[in-house]
């Protein structure tokens, strides 16, 4: 996570960028716990891509009802393509032209009694952020690594009221992923659920739901141990999910393809975490699974999903039947 923030004159304007939602709100809800008392439409305003044309006329509109206001604008999508364009000299209007000079020279003008949020997907590097960046307050929140991501999910457990081991906060990553909104989600089945305010794999193992990467493990590992039946029915899981089945077998294809890189790096004495870019928990896990097969054995399941994925898009073999019968195999 990187958070930039330069104070300046106006600081009662800011643009809040980012791909990590999750920490961009916990950063709109401190900004809210220190207003008194926010109503909506009175004193709390939000603009979005159904009313983004009004915001130009409501700040430079007095307030009848509050003498402090938050005012909170969520950047829709194509504004940053228009921003983009106007770098590059494209004039074309759209959607994002709502961004004027005059809406500008407003947010310089507005009423230190108004707090101004704007909050945007991603980070732009157009006309917005230049203005934010040099008149303003500008908070990106970038998604951290996985050891980030396992330090603040452990502090967040412990600042909640709970414990949960580094083992087993690698655990939880692993069949969660890594996306802090959808750890929280979990985490708040598990913190009602937990006895004695401890977080333990086998909680997780009952509760939480996996993501698709920690149902193809799953699957892999049926694989490896010969047993049939229990990888058929991950594989039936995957497609449950809702997973377009092309995307599937790209996933087991890969899967399969960082066994054969994790067994290569054990024969050679190679680090599986820096070689492969992986977290302490996957890492782990590839390096478990690459002993049920043998080198021989992972190139040739590898070559089958390949050739497999060739005649799908080439002949239309039906790609569920052709994974069913490599695992049948």
């Amino acid at each position: 996570m990187i958070i930039s923030i330069k104070l300046v004159s106006k600081i009662n304007i800011c643009l809040i960028s980012g791909d990590d939602s999750f920490s961009k709100e916990e950063y709109i809800e401190e900004i809210k716990s220190g207003f008194d008392e926010l109503n909506k439409g009175i004193n709390y305003l939000v603009f979005d891509k159904e009313n983004i044309n009004l915001l130009e006329e409501e700040l430079s509109t007095y307030s009848m009802f509050s003498s402090k206001r938050l005012i909170l604008v969520k950047v829709p999508k194509s504004t940053k393509k228009t921003q983009e364009q106007s770098e590059e000299g494209d004039s074309s209007d759209n959607v994002g032209q709502w961004y004027t000079d005059s809406l500008e020279e407003k947010l310089l003008n507005s009423s230190d009694d108004d707090t101004i949020v704007f909050v945007e997907e991603g980070t732009s590097k157009g006309k917005m952020h230049n203005f934010f960046n040099k008149n303003g307050i500008v908070v990106t929140f970038d998604k951290e690594k996985p050891a980030g991501t396992q330090n603040w999910l452990v502090k967040y457990c412990k600042d909640q009221g709970f414990m949960i081991s580094n083992s087993d906060a690698s655990y939880l990553l692993s069949v969660c992923g890594t996306d802090k909104q959808n750890i929280h989600n979990e985490l708040t089945k598990l913190f009602n659920y937990s006895e004695n305010n401890v977080i333990k794999k086998e909680d997780i193992e009952k509760l939480c739901i996996k993501t698709t990467e920690a149902i193809i493990f799953d699957l892999t590992d049926g694989i490896g141990q010969k047993n049939r039946k229990y990888a058929l029915q991950k594989l039936d899981d995957l497609i449950g999910q809702k997973e377009p089945i092309q995307k599937i077998l790209v996933m087991i294809t890969r899967h399969f393809k960082n066994l054969l890189l994790t067994k290569e790096c054990i024969n050679t004495g190679k680090s599986v975490e820096k070689s492969l870019n992986l977290k302490s928990y996957p890492a782990m896990k590839y390096s478990s699974q690459c002993k049920n097969f043998s080198i021989q054995e992972l190139c040739q399941i590898f070559e089958k999903l390949a050739k497999l994925d060739v005649e799908s898009k080439t002949y239309g073999a039906d790609i569920k039947i052709g994974i069913q019968k490599i695992i049948m195999e």
